[in-house]
């Protein structure tokens, strides 16, 4: 927030500053974010909206509808990303004017690239956000033809069967796409949460695993499987997961918030305490946090 702050710091760094705020939201780092979309540099108000599709839509809408109407195109076609979204009768009228004509300018965007499996994958998140899932299979199909080693594509046409309860489909289509790239960590992770959906909990465990192996720089895929594990009554080797990457990932909230949560469901308060200790430290506005430490120290005494 400090280096946000800082006019004499080149837009680019304090664009990534903003986008490192987005990984631990709060009232203090989302005021700091709020003033980033009027910020003079437009990398800045970019990072800034992009940050935005994290936090609820009513709050999404306020603080991101008048850059639908940015000077700058990217600016604008950004906002109109992480809109599309939302529903509409929650627009005003010239609200909604202006999150049409930027979303024309996103698709005209993906259009100039249509050649490449990422205009067409962009093009069916958008008709997934919309509400139209045929529209959607049919650029994701479109992205598989162009590219069928393309590994994001698979992910999000089996996350579209997800939302139509077509698991099997999705499956199959997760399959053939570690057929082509079997060393793709997405890949692993989709299928894993996919067959955690569908009970089959060793083989989730298994696809989950893989993930976490290919890409241990990825903490989301660690804290995943190390969660599937204890849920899986393994809490021993989830401790040991969750610790490594701990180590690896010092700064991530997820992994200390599995660390804490399954050192007490084990009763080891003491390391409990200490964990969350840490994520007091990590994020001090975090009141969840700070009450989570409070009923833990409680407990001990």
């Amino acid at each position: 927030m400090r280096l946000l702050g800082d006019a004499a710091i080149p837009g680019i760094a304090r664009a990534t500053a903003v986008s490192l705020l987005g990984r631990s939201l709060s009232p203090q780092s989302l005021r700091a974010i709020e003033a980033a979309l009027a910020d003079g540099d437009p990398l800045v108000r970019l990072a800034a909206v992009s940050v935005l599709e994290a936090v609820e839509p009513p709050i999404r809408l306020r603080l991101a509808a008048y850059l639908l109407r940015d000077t700058v195109r990217a600016v604008r076609i950004e906002a109109a990303r992480i809109l599309a979204p939302l529903d509409k009768t929650h627009l005003s009228t010239e609200q909604s004017a202006a999150l049409d004509l930027a979303l024309a300018e996103y698709r005209q965007a993906q259009e100039l690239n249509a050649d490449r499996p990422e205009a067409h994958l962009n093009l069916g998140v958008l008709q997934a956000q919309l509400g139209k899932p045929l529209e959607a299979e049919q650029a994701y199909r479109t992205a598989l033809r162009i590219d069928p080693s393309f590994a994001p594509t698979y992910v999000n046409l089996a996350d579209l069967y997800r939302a139509q309860r077509r698991d099997e489909e999705g499956e199959n289509i997760l399959r053939q796409g570690l057929a082509v790239s079997p060393n793709n960590a997405a890949l692993h992770h989709a299928l894993g949460l996919l067959l955690v959906r569908r009970g089959r909990q060793a083989d989730a465990l298994d696809a989950l695993r893989r993930a976490a192996e290919l890409r241990p720089d990825n903490p989301r895929y660690s804290y995943v499987f190390g969660v599937a594990l204890h849920s899986a009554h393994q809490s021993t080797r989830a401790l040991e997961v969750l610790r490594q990457a701990h180590e690896q990932h010092p700064g991530e909230r997820e992994i200390l918030v599995g660390l804490v949560t399954i050192n007490r469901d084990r009763g080891q308060l003491i390391a409990a305490i200490g964990y969350a200790k840490k994520l007091v430290e990590l994020v001090p506005y975090d009141q969840g946090a700070r009450q989570l430490l409070a009923e833990l120290e409680a407990q001990q005494r």
